[in-house]
């Protein structure tokens, strides 16, 4: 298995390789989802064929019951990276990737993205969204209400 990512001074243009995609990006076999710790906050990503839902939940686990506030869909163009400065929110924020490939940088840590991941931001993680320069990277997100204390 051999993957590259293509970075210039823009930031990330594309991946390129053979096989599947890099490890890094895919479920772990001893964890149910793939998990980045920083601090006391730690996004989540799955791979949307692998999701485990009910008839009117996505991400049940995760979601509860809370509800959805507020999303869409969003089409980003080749090298747009969305919210450039300082961006968070006091909710969880998923991300839906229909299409494309790029970069989620959360807390300063770049996590590649692809189509068919499926990514839980936590509330209080500064995150952006950045597709590669080889073509347009399509998200639909929302914002689900806050946990409850």
């Amino acid at each position: 298995m051999l993957w590259q990512a293509d970075v210039g001074a823009e930031g990330l243009r594309s991946y390129r390789g053979q096989g599947r995609f890099p490890e890094a990006t895919r479920r772990h076999q001893s964890n149910p989802h793939y998990h980045t710790e920083h601090g006391n906050l730690s996004m989540k990503r799955y791979r949307l064929d692998e999701l485990e839902t009910t008839p009117t939940r996505l991400l049940p686990e995760v979601v509860g019951d809370r509800r959805i506030t507020h999303g869409g869909i969003y089409v980003f163009t080749p090298g747009e990276t969305a919210h450039p400065e300082h961006h968070v929110h006091n909710t969880d924020e998923i991300f839906i990737f229909i299409q494309g490939m790029g970069v989620l940088p959360i807390d300063g840590v770049d996590h590649p993205i692809r189509t068919g991941d499926v990514v839980v931001v936590e509330a209080g993680e500064d995150h952006h969204t950045r597709s590669s320069e080889d073509g347009p990277l399509v998200a639909a997100w929302y914002l689900v209400e806050p946990k409850r204390v």
